[in-house]
């Protein structure tokens, strides 16, 4: 005789459980409790394994504001776990004001409100983890949403049985199963009558897309669910390799962050996209990061220097000559008080610079001055209203801003510029060849100098 529909989903959730907390030798776990019979599933099994797993449980609720019984709902759960000896929290927001505040849908207005909810009560309540009650047909759903919004093989891995502190016990289980479960031990629970809008897009594949799928191919929930595992373990191999390539991410002492040009444009171009992913949302670019914002971003590694691109939240990336940089757009460079420029050598370094003063002529690959021809008083310092310069092999002046724009150097870029100057006369733009006539290099030179310029790292 065949094990029951309860004995088999205690047992399938009890090998779950191992896996996501095996590190974990008491886990609390906050439940997140609808109301609904998946979730109801989910406590009641839960409740179970608790003694033999050591397992301390909790429950939150979240009152949405968006239907006339969900008060009752709340109630429901409430007396459930007063019945079942069940600590639990019950809170409200207000989801229809929060949707039109954030510009959101009400969906996904609920579902951020629900996540931010159920973190407080966690750590109101002492708990590790908040187990979640997605099961197989939920994440075969999420692939055919973001397939149908457009993803990337991250998305369509779905969701994972273990994402920080959140787990998903049932998340390889069919639905029946829990079906099966409820109606084996007689459980009660509160119907949504919202799941069967089929207006919500999540609905419309539940109860129109996927038996018509299933029609065709009645297996389809096991597959997607397989192959949903091993997009996320590819995905694991490659965000590993893309965190060595986005390694080199460092913050500039002008306060920008950059990654390392020519490793990225080496790289396969699966890896550039991650690299390049995690390289923003490590310097704080978390705001949503779509697929067009990755391949644009990607777009740069072949573009002319000075190319740039707007990422949501205010942040602008673009293409140096051996850097990709990021900043805040029309974020101030760092403040830099002009430093006297050491004629007889030396290395400083400013504002992001590693500036090397030293002999030089044309056959090292420098752009040589004339050091005699360097006044007493020249300094390094940034851009100033007023600058001009006599660009060599020019007979007359010409504003070091427009001298900038011909050389297609992006507006957020000038400002972070380094000059050698003598007054508003510029002499030098460093990292760059263009120098001022009055310093060229000529037959009665009698010292050369070249300023070797390199971007350098700072910790953050």
């Amino acid at each position: 005789m065949g094990m029951s529909a309860a004995g088999t989903l205690t047992s399938q959730t009890r090998e779950a459980l191992t896996r996501c907390l095996a590190e974990d030798p008491a886990p609390s776990i906050l439940i997140a409790l609808s109301g609904g019979m998946d979730s109801v599933v989910l406590l009641d099994v839960l409740r179970s394994l608790a003694g033999e797993m050591g397992l301390t449980l909790a429950a939150a609720h979240l009152n949405h504001g968006m239907r006339p019984e969900a008060e009752k709902d709340a109630a429901f759960v409430a007396g459930l776990c007063r019945t079942w000896g069940i600590p639990c929290r019950v809170g409200y927001r207000d989801v229809p004001a929060l949707a039109r505040e954030a510009g959101a849908s009400p969906e996904e207005a609920a579902r951020r409100a629900r996540y931010d909810f159920l973190e407080e009560a966690r750590q109101a309540m002492g708990c590790r983890w908040i187990a979640l009650a997605h099961h197989r047909r939920d994440q075969a759903e999420t692939m055919l949403l973001r397939l149908g919004r457009g993803t990337s093989g991250q998305g369509l891995g779905g969701m994972r049985p273990r994402q920080g502190r959140l787990i998903r016990p049932f998340l390889d289980i069919p639905w029946e199963a829990l079906r099966d479960y409820a109606a084996e031990c007689g459980l009660s629970w509160r119907e949504d009558a919202t799941n069967a809008d089929c207006s919500i897009p999540r609905n419309a594949l539940r109860h129109r897309v996927l038996p018509a799928l299933e029609a065709v191919f009645p297996a389809a929930q096991a597959h997607m669910a397989q192959a949903a595992r091993l997009l996320r373990q590819d995905e694991d191999c490659l965000h590993t390799m893309a965190e060595d390539l986005a390694a080199p991410l460092g913050r500039r002492a002008d306060g920008r962050w950059m990654l390392d040009l020519e490793k990225l444009a080496s790289a396969h171009p699966a890896l550039q996209g991650r690299a390049i992913l995690l390289a923003l949302r490590q310097a704080g670019c978390t705001e949503k990061l779509g697929t067009s914002h990755v391949e644009a971003a990607q777009a740069l590694l072949t573009a002319q220097t000075g190319a740039a691109i707007d990422l949501p939240g205010g942040w602008r990336l673009w293409k140096e000559r051996r850097v990709l940089a990021l900043g805040r757009a029309g974020e101030a460079p760092a403040p830099l008080p002009p430093t006297p420029f050491p004629k007889g050598g030396g290395v400083l370094r400013l504002a992001g610079w590693e500036i090397q003063v030293a002999p030089g002529s044309f056959a090292d690959g420098g752009q040589p001055l004339d050091a005699e021809r360097i006044p007493e008083d020249a300094v390094l310092r940034r851009r100033q209203p007023g600058d001009w310069m006599q660009p060599l092999g020019m007979a007359g002046r010409r504003k070091v801003k427009d001298i900038l724009i011909d050389d297609h150097v992006p507006r957020s870029q000038r400002e972070n510029l380094l000059f050698l100057a003598a007054g508003s006369r510029v002499l030098h733009i460093l990292g760059t060849q263009r120098i001022d006539e009055s310093v060229k290099v000529s037959d009665s030179t009698r010292e050369s100098i070249v300023l070797w310029t390199k971007n350098i790292e700072v910790e953050s």
